[in-house]
């Protein structure tokens, strides 16, 4: 089988199966790109925010007075990023599968790397859209001194970069920047060991690099690579109730502009906390059917949270009654299949551990000018690109195939959302 034949039968498996592999799933990434499209042909996209629905409502002199005001709109310029990810293989190696084999053995060869591809890119989206800004910083340095092992910023330490190495991916590259994300540290893109290089589970977290960082300093700032301050805008700077900075441009001390908050005073998960989320988001909207599309999202520390406060209530309860089933029983009926007042909660492992937020679906907007995909050659050769030696400049016996996108989330109201911070981990 020639290489024209594998790539006919690669053009089969990206029209029949990739299209899904990016909606199917319940994880953060799949989730947010069911959300409604916006088709753009722009790097910078524009679309209005209703801010005051159905008008003024106010007395009239028809005799020459001022008729209410209409609808009020804000623009929102959300931008939109390009993330690639390359895949590289032996040519003679597939070939030689392919002829010895044949079409059909070698397709689930292919539909297998395929998937792998975009199931990779989907992880590496989860790190972004789980991000605490839109710069493109992962983490932070907070000591050097026993590199290229780093201690990372975390919240167990109160740090502003609380995510602790849980945006890291184990054996991924990255970008070194100065805190000031101005200077990039020489010698990189520097990658994490993947034979156990990040530790998240201990206080204080760690990364462990393949090589020392070149002129590292404490507070430098790690970058997704080529993605300083270009990143994808995250689940967090949409659901956020800080009045400072901005929010797809606009500025958040607007209350259109910000999502509802609750301060979780270093307190573990539990019922009354969440419930009094819900509530400042029924206040806000005055509408009782205002949270009937939310649904919760947290890491597994907060759901462990949540589990033991469920329990904790479940034997006060039951204690009277020495039966270990009827606790049992009471507990499975409180917590159930992981839901929330009736919402089945999304957890995720690259999730902030000290946040829990309310997000609807339907308020977000996936933006894109190239929906994500394998990336023809420009040049010919369909989907393989040709690698070149890197000191005679000569084609090599290898190819590589590019999977790209040019997106970013966006949403119309986060009014309606909400975000419970600075809880305490198990």
């Amino acid at each position: 089988m020639a290489i024209s034949d594998i790539q006919s039968l690669m053009h089969e498996i990206l029209v029949d199966d990739l299209p899904s592999t990016f909606t199917e799933g319940d994880d953060l990434t799949s989730v947010l790109m069911r959300a409604e499209k916006i088709e753009a042909n722009t790097r910078a996209v524009v679309f209005n925010l209703k801010i005051n629905p159905g008008g003024d409502f106010k007395g009239m002199d028809f005799d020459g007075g001022a008729l209410p005001v209409g609808n009020r709109f804000q623009t929102a310029k959300p931008t939109v990023s390009s993330i690639g990810m390359v895949l590289g293989f032996n040519c003679n190696w597939l070939v030689d599968w392919a002829t010895k084999n044949g079409k059909q053995a070698i397709r689930p060869v292919l539909r297998e790397q395929v998937a792998n591809t975009a199931a990779t890119w989907k992880l590496w989206m989860e790190s972004l859209l789980n991000a605490s800004s839109n710069d493109g910083v992962l983490g932070r340095f907070k000591t050097i001194a026993s590199a290229p092992t780093y201690t990372l910023e975390s919240a167990a330490a109160g740090d502003t970069y609380s995510d602790g190495g849980y945006l890291l991916q184990p054996g991924g590259r990255y970008d070194i920047y100065d805190t000031t994300l101005v200077t990039l540290r020489a010698g990189g893109p520097y990658r994490v060991d993947p034979d156990g290089g990040l530790a998240t589970n201990v206080v204080p977290p760690t990364a462990t690099f393949t090589a020392t960082v070149t002129d590292d300093v404490i507070g430098d700032k790690i970058v997704a690579q080529s993605l300083v301050n270009a990143s994808i805008n995250s689940l967090w700077t949409h659901i956020n109730g800080g009045t400072s900075g901005t929010w797809q441009s606009l500025n958040r001390t607007k209350i259109y502009a910000r999502a509802q908050r609750v301060d979780g005073a270093s307190q573990k998960l539990d019922a009354p906390i969440l419930r009094e989320l819900f509530h400042a988001i029924l206040k806000f909207k005055g509408n009782k059917n205002s949270t009937a599309g939310l649904r919760p999202y947290m890491g597994y520390e907060q759901y462990r949270n949540y589990q033991n406060a469920a329990q904790d209530i479940s034997q006060m309860i039951l204690g009277g009654a020495n039966s270990s089933s009827a606790v049992n029983k009471n507990f499975d009926l409180m917590v159930g299949e992981g839901k929330i007042e009736g919402r089945t909660i999304l957890i995720g492992n690259h999730c902030d551990p000290t946040k829990v937020g309310l997000f609807d679906p339907k308020q977000f907007r996936w933006i894109q000018v190239k929906a994500p995909t394998m990336l023809e050659n420009p040049e010919g050769g369909g989907y393989f690109f040709n690698i070149h030696d890197t000191t005679l400049g000569s084609p090599t016996a290898s190819k590589s195939w590019y999977f790209g996108g040019h997106c970013n989330l966006a949403a119309v109201d986060v009014t309606g959302m909400g975000v419970v911070d600075t809880l305490a981990q198990p």
